[in-house]
């Protein structure tokens, strides 16, 4: 469905979602260090703001 609609091939779309989980499993040991550095709430809230701002960025993204 996602090959379609962003008209790419399928070993693109699959490099994408290879990224996505690698930056993702590189991120968790220094997310645990943000965790005790700052606390649950804070870095739970400093996520969630960036996940919206990244996502509001999208808004305005070319075609």
């Amino acid at each position: 469905m996602f090959v379609r609609s962003f008209d790419v091939g399928i070993t693109v779309a699959s490099l994408v979602i290879s990224v996505f989980a690698l930056a993702r499993l590189l991120f968790v040991p220094f997310s645990g260090r943000i965790v005790v550095r700052l606390g649950q709430l804070p870095a739970f809230m400093t996520g969630l703001l960036v996940v919206a701002a990244s996502t509001a960025t999208c808004a305005f993204a070319a075609e």
